[in-house]
C-alpha cells in the first residue's frame, strides 16, 4: 500500500506526497538541508518544528512556508470522513478502519475527557489510539480486548 502524507502549506493550499515521490534530502547543519525534487535544488532552512503538533515552519528563499502534516493515518481517516466530527454531542465511539482491539482503557460509567484515549486499535500493522471526541461518561463497551472489528462498528457508547 502507497503511504500517503498530507502538507497543508500558508492554511491554503493541499499538497499529497507518496513515499515513492522522488526526493533526495541531505543535511547540510542543523537547521539547513539541501533539496533535490524532480531536478529542482533547494535549500531549505528549519525555522521550527513541532512532531507533536506535526507543524513545521520553513525558510526557502527568504519565504516563510507554515506547513501542517498530516501522515497516512490521518489522510486515511479523512478520506473515510471521520475528521469532521463537530458539534457537543458524544456520538458512539466507532472504528475507523478494520482491526484488533488491543486494549479498552475505560469502564462504563467512568467520566472521559475530550481527547483521552478510550481503545486502542491495530490495524495495518500500526497501533491506533481512539480517543473521546468531547468530554462524556461511557455507557457501554461493546468489544473486548483482542476481538477484531470492522470499520464502522461501534467499540463504545455514551451516555
Amino acid at each position: 500500500m502507497e503511504q500517503i502524507i498530507k502538507a497543508i502549506i500558508n492554511k491554503r493550499h493541499e499538497v499529497e506526497v507518496s513515499h515513492a515521490s522522488q526526493i533526495d534530502i541531505k543535511k547540510l547543519s542543523d537547521k539547513q538541508y539541501h533539496v533535490v525534487h524532480n531536478g529542482d535544488s533547494i535549500l531549505v532552512e528549519v525555522l521550527r518544528y513541532s512532531p507533536r503538533s506535526k507543524k513545521i515552519s520553513l525558510s526557502i528563499d527568504d519565504v516563510v512556508y507554515d506547513i501542517d502534516f498530516k501522515d497516512a493515518v490521518d489522510v486515511m481517516v479523512e478520506r473515510m470522513g471521520l475528521d469532521d466530527i463537530s458539534g457537543n454531542e458524544a456520538a458512539d465511539c466507532i472504528a475507523p478502519m478494520p482491526g484488533l482491539v488491543l486494549d479498552i482503557l475505560v469502564q462504563p460509567d467512568e467520566a472521559v475527557e475530550a481527547g483521552q484515549p478510550i481503545v486502542i486499535l491495530e490495524a495495518m500493522k500500526m497501533e491506533n489510539v481512539i480517543k473521546a471526541s468531547i468530554a462524556c461518561t461511557i455507557d457501554e463497551i461493546r468489544v473486548a480486548a483482542h476481538e477484531t472489528v470492522e470499520k464502522g462498528q461501534i467499540l463504545v457508547t455514551y451516555k
